[in-house]
């Protein structure tokens, strides 16, 4: 997957899944912006994607800091 993103391939799949609404697109986002992966580190913009994919996403809701199941 990271070798895709390097790529340029998987950022404008999970933009475009985001969009959409697929959860897992969103979480996928936020991971790379939090980590400055392929994308500039943005917390603001990793944050705004993790709600995005939260509560779909347990990993997402992690890194909220709150519960998948509240």
């Amino acid at each position: 997957m990271f070798e895709r993103a390097r790529q340029g391939g998987v950022v404008e799949d999970f933009r475009m899944g985001c969009e959409y609404g697929d959860a897992y697109s969103c979480f996928g986002l936020g991971y790379l912006h939090d980590r400055g992966l392929y994308l500039p580190k943005d917390p603001a913009k990793a944050r705004t994607y993790y709600e995005k994919s939260c509560p779909g996403v347990e990993w997402g809701c992690e890194a909220l800091g709150r519960p998948a199941n509240p």
